[in-house]
């Protein structure tokens, strides 16, 4: 029988075949790459309500009587992306699986960009440095599905309207990523009781 990833909403954990893995995020908070003392409960929610709003943006499906006024010009933010840049998305909130390093995340936004296939992360905050680590994980979950990735970026949205687009080439990203989550696994060999939730405030 052919294993499954499955994703619970509530305690925001993966599992794969019925065994725990960590998310990206997951594995990134526990080796100290995201800093988690600024987070909020209105940071987390407002990052959620974005994702959500922009999930049914991309498929130019959103209602846009249903969105709620603190997040508007977020999302507004977005919909000038997709107008300015021609993004078009071929896959939003995917869920995937690593099955040889064994970890799991869930893609903003895989699509076209320039005639590239490219993962993009949205972001309601500023740039941080574990934001090429984190997509990075992504580009090697694509590639790892067999599908093709030949960019990442971050777009930060902000909430007067405007957007940040910002490309993560550094090569040595992945390296780093993969090394972190060996770690993890050394630390945690039963693979993690993940509840930790995967949004972060950034």
């Amino acid at each position: 029988m052919e294993k499954t990833l499955a994703f619970d909403a509530k305690s925001h954990s993966y599992t794969y075949g019925g065994i725990p893995v960590p998310s990206v995020t997951q594995v990134l908070k526990s080796e100290g790459f995201i800093e988690t003392r600024f987070c909020s409960e209105f940071g987390l929610e407002r990052g959620s309500r974005v994702h959500e709003a922009c999930d049914f943006l991309f498929h130019d499906a959103l209602d846009w009587k249903s969105v709620d006024p603190r997040i508007l010009s977020r999302v507004r933010a977005c919909e000038r992306f997709v107008q300015e840049s021609g993004f078009r998305a071929l896959e939003t909130e995917k869920a995937m699986i690593h099955r040889s390093s064994l970890y799991a995340g869930t893609l903003d936004a895989y699509g076209m960009f320039q005639g590239r296939y490219v993962v993009v992360d949205l972001k309601c905050g500023p740039p941080a440095a574990w934001h090429g680590l984190q997509l990075a994980a992504y580009q090697e979950l694509l590639s790892a599905n067999r599908l093709k990735c030949q960019s990442r970026f971050t777009l930060h949205l902000r909430d007067n309207g405007t957007y940040d687009l910002r490309a993560h080439r550094d090569p040595r990203d992945l390296g780093v990523f993969l090394s972190a989550c060996n770690v993890f696994r050394r630390k945690n060999p039963n693979g993690g009781t993940s509840n930790e939730t995967g949004d972060v405030v950034d």
